[in-house]
């Protein structure tokens, strides 16, 4: 077990004679059965020290112990913080004490503090602490009965509120919160304020936080005003790295409303699969929730934290839990693999290779016991009902899936996935044995794989869902020589079989757009983002989403992780910023825009803050001519990939490539000329017809 303590300056609010330190301690995470030890009570504990330093070097250190006293507060959890039941707050205004945090409060009456000595790793929390973004005023507000008002904040969210109140003293009103307008409460949330002596006052959260869209107030004699009610997003406070638009409005909801859902899943710094039913960090969600996250925030120091909080988790046998720091919850090899998926994908986009040095013991631990869990160069299947899982949540899923034909053949090809991704990281690391070993033992489970799966009459793997084609080809499972039939077969699955729609899951979904996004095929996502009947981003922002859902079918939580992979292919697919593996964290990078279907998108403008200074890639069609702008921070270098049919075609500055000063004109690829720049900012034109192809 690991507690993080936080450091404060407090000398600001130090004043000449007597001070007082004082702690308001909550109860939440500190009775969460999964963290229950025999050397801890159920109940929020505190260890604090104060070192004051004084210019006549009169220095004291005060440490908290068995002579602090303790008393009851005004508030207390409503609930049991647990699954589907982490409730809310009461306050109660008539057991507030005046000043007791004053140096003169006589506390007398207080009884002294317990001392208990948990086994606890103590260590500096280097994650941004939690803020309110974002202020939330209502939009509607109706009567549903006597004494009872619903209030519509206008968007699903997680967070504080805080409702003014008045009325007699004693009185009781109860806060319930819901996602949905035809039900009173979202798996128990709700808080409860009691009216002290004055008649008035304002419940405001502390140690818990509401989801919903909906707030029904009951118990309340008169309606409340709108400026009564107000509502506030909290997260970890990180800050914005990525922003985008485009000429398609369809495409700028669903990358605001990613981003929306995404703030809405990282308090407490880890990314969690939903706000109110679990608060669980799933591994196989964050495969998800990742690609939309490191495209549009600065998340170094989340993902770092995170990474520790999985080391932690990790059993002496290497198997890990399915979810981070909570260790609860169902899942399967691509809940765990998370473990080496994510600090490869961070090092690729921040560059410091320390993520990898501190995660790689996990990775191999990991890998080591999956070799526990196979047979002639396969995974079995292991565990019970929620321990084997594959792809989850796909359009109309039933079940839990686990003992599938499909669920094998997608766990043994994200094995393959883990083990070549660890390979790169013996690689960065200088472990060249070890790499090699990882990408020995790759290629003998792919050729097991593919002999055991491959259907030779249709080019497809198992049922030939695009999970499963886009999983396999993503790591090279088919031999070089089948490779385009099974191209083949994923767009026609993809194109004619679902007519452009998504057909894939939370994991699977995750690793089809990797796939896609290495192939550089935005033809093919283009049609799912596109796509405004079910399944899709856009058939849930039809049906008024404002926050995207759990599954395709809206029928579990409306605010959930699940989808949210399509956040990270904006910047990359559409607008081209891409980090370069071979000089990790932007120090390099590629631009390689997605200009192939003008009636859809007529132009992109998007930018990345990356350590070096603002990246930009901006284009537009117009005039039967395409218009690129690039900026590229000091420091870094680019490759320019320009949509054109030739070198000669293109220019840069109004000057040919061949003059254009700081640009190196390297070659031809598949509709594309690529050029070489340095720090600056660039303008290439060039004239339509553009001769990309499918696959570039």
């Amino acid at each position: 077990h690991r507690a993080r303590y936080c450091t404060y300056d407090i000398s600001a609010y130090l004043r000449p004679g007597k001070n007082v330190i004082g702690f308001w301690l909550g109860t939440s995470w500190s009775i969460f059965p999964k963290y229950q030890t025999k050397d801890k009570p159920a109940a929020p504990l505190v260890l604090a020290q104060a070192a004051i330093i004084m210019p006549d070097n009169h220095n004291g250190i005060f440490v908290t112990g068995e002579h602090w006293k303790t008393h009851p507060s005004p508030n207390r959890l409503l609930g049991v913080w647990d699954f589907m039941h982490y409730g809310g707050e009461l306050y109660d205004a008539n057991q507030e004490i005046p000043n007791w945090s004053s140096p003169d409060f006589d506390d007398s009456d207080w009884k002294l503090a317990k001392v208990f000595h948990p086994h606890l790793e103590l260590s500096a929390q280097m994650v941004e602490p939690n803020r309110l973004v974002s202020a939330l005023q209502p939009v509607a507000v109706e009567p549903l009965g006597k004494d009872v008002y619903r209030v519509d904040m206008g968007r699903n969210f997680a967070g504080w509120v805080e409702v003014d109140v008045r009325g007699q003293p004693g009185a009781r009103i109860d806060l319930e919160f819901s996602e949905r307008k035809d039900e009173a409460m979202t798996h128990r949330l709700h808080s409860a304020y009691i009216i002290g002596p004055k008649g008035q006052g304002t419940f405001r959260n502390h140690f818990n936080y509401s989801v919903g869209r909906w707030i029904t107030i009951r118990g309340l004699d008169h309606p409340p005003k709108a400026a009564e009610v107000r509502g506030y997003l909290v997260r970890t406070g990180y800050e914005r790295a990525g922003h985008f638009a485009c000429s398609n409005p369809l495409l700028n909801r669903i990358y605001e409303t990613t981003l929306w859902t995404f703030e809405n899943l990282s308090l407490g710094g880890y990314v969690v699969d939903c706000p109110h039913r679990e608060r669980m960090g799933y591994g196989g969600d964050a495969h998800a929730t990742i690609l939309a996250g490191l495209a549009n925030y600065h998340l170094g120091a989340l993902y770092t934290t995170w990474a520790q909080d999985w080391r932690d988790v990790q059993e002496k046998d290497g198997n890990l839990p399915y979810t981070a720091p909570t260790y609860w919850g169902g899942g399967g090899p691509a809940w765990c693999g998370f473990c080496i998926t994510m600090p490869w994908e961070v090092y690729e986009r921040c560059g410091d290779r320390r993520i990898l040095e501190e995660n790689f013991p996990t990775m191999q631990a990991w890998l080591r016991f999956l070799e526990t869990k196979s047979r002639k160069d396969m995974l079995v299947r292991w565990g019970g009902e929620w321990d084997f899982l594959g792809d989850w949540l796909w359009p109309g899923a039933e079940g839990v899936n686990g003992d599938t034909r499909e669920t094998l053949f997608f766990n043994n090809c994200y094995w393959i996935f883990n083990l070549e991704t660890a390979a790169r990281v013996a690689d960065v690391l200088g472990q060249k044995e070890t790499a090699a070993g990882y990408r020995r033992r790759a290629e003998q489970v792919r050729q097991a794989v593919h002999q055991t799966f491959y259907n030779t009459q249709d080019s497809s793997y198992v049922n030939g869902q695009e999970a499963y084609l886009a999983i396999a080809l993503l790591v090279d499972l088919p031999p070089e020589q089948d490779r385009p039939a099974v191209w083949k077969r994923l767009e026609q699955e993809i194109l004619v079989h679902r007519q452009g729609h998504i057909w894939a899951g939370i994991t699977g979904g995750a690793m089809l757009f990797r796939a896609l996004q290495r192939a550089d095929r935005p033809d093919l996502v283009l049609p799912m983002a596109l796509k405004e009947d079910y399944p899709g981003w856009g058939d849930m922002l039809r049906q008024r989403a404002t926050t995207f859902w759990e599954s395709w079918e809206g029928k579990l939580s409306l605010l959930h992780s699940s989808y949210l992979y399509i956040g990270g292919w904006f910047h990359e697919g559409l607008a081209g910023i891409r980090p370069s593996p071979a000089a990790p964290g932007f120090q390099h990078f590629v631009i390689k825009p997605g200009v192939f279907a003008r009636d859809s998108v007529s132009w992109v403008r998007a930018s990345y803050d990356s350590l070096y200074g603002e990246i930009r890639s901006d284009w537009q069609l117009k005039d039967g001519k395409l218009r690129l702008e690039v900026a590229v921070p000091v420091n870094t270098t680019a490759t320019v990939y320009v949509p054109a049919t030739a070198p000669s075609s293109v220019t840069e500055g109004d000057q040919p490539l061949k003059k254009a000063a700081g640009v190196k004109l390297v070659g031809e690829d598949m509709g594309f000329v690529r050029v070489e720049v340095g720090s600056g900012r660039y303008t290439f034109v060039s004239p339509e017809p553009f001769a990309v192809a499918p696959g570039r």
